[in-house]
């Protein structure tokens, strides 16, 4: 038995509990946090730090997209794979990113006074949606539900509207149609915002596409979370850095 708990601080106390229980039972654990003093780290038999460094703000993502590019490095190394592709990474980020600005900058009034938001994806793309809604309720304030494309269609779809924006992140792979069917469903009445990992258009509906395998996810992300929001949603006296009533570590028992 594998168990591998990712934690940005390795601070949480029931995180750190539960991995201590599962190596207590004869299990090969493993810690990948940014933070190599932890006690995550400690009670983990192995340790990858992600070298994110210091974090300035509360409400930060280079943990999380470092996170899912330790996990790709850990995982293919231990299939056996090659990870040299990964080395790409930072020159297709920067390259990503200034190619979005403009666009980014000029479609964002859109959703300026939005109060509700849905993220949708599948896949590995899934925890990019999940991920895209917390970081929107930290830094927008706004209610901000992440949902699979599945479970879309079990009910939440019907509170769809022109009034409810929706990001859908569709990667290329397996689960590219599954949620190309159901953003399909939405275009009629959702307002929804696309991104391209290799051009960027802003004509419904709007689809983020990125790779299946996490190392892009990586990139798409980076791309969409430091151009699209801070451009859309920032007013004056906006607390990004630290959103009140948020820390750093979330200690819950």
């Amino acid at each position: 038995m594998l168990v591998i708990a990712v934690s940005q601080s390795g601070g949480s106390p029931d995180l750190t509990g539960s991995l201590q229980a599962a190596r207590e039972c004869g299990a090969l654990t493993v810690a990948v946090t940014n933070n190599a003093g932890s006690a995550l780290a400690e009670a983990a038999e192995f340790h990858v730090d992600v070298l994110a460094g210091h974090e300035r703000a509360v409400a930060a993502t280079k943990t999380y997209t470092s996170e899912l590019l330790a996990l790709y490095l850990l995982l293919e190394a231990v299939a056996g794979g090659d990870t040299a592709a990964a080395t790409a990474l930072p020159d297709l980020t920067e390259q990503l990113i200034g190619q979005a600005a403009e666009p980014v900058a000029a479609a964002a009034p859109r959703y300026r006074f939005a109060e509700q938001m849905i993220t949708t994806a599948r896949g590995y793309a899934y925890c990019t949606a999940r991920e895209a809604a917390l970081k929107l309720m930290e830094t927008c304030y706004l209610s901000a539900q992440a949902f699979s494309g599945a479970d879309l269609l079990h009910g939440p779809l019907a509170m769809v509207d022109r009034e409810m924006p929706v990001i859908g992140v569709v990667p290329r792979g397996k689960a590219e149609g599954a949620t190309r069917d159901v953003l399909d469903r939405w275009s009629p009445a959702a307002a929804t915002c696309s991104w391209s990992a290799t051009r960027t258009s802003f004509r419904p509906p709007r689809i983020c596409r990125c790779r299946e395998w996490p190392r892009n996810c990586h990139r798409c992300w980076k791309s969409c979370r430091c151009s699209c929001w801070p451009a859309t949603w920032r007013w004056p006296g906006a607390a990004i850095p630290t959103p009140p009533g948020l820390t750093k570590v979330t200690e819950n028992w």
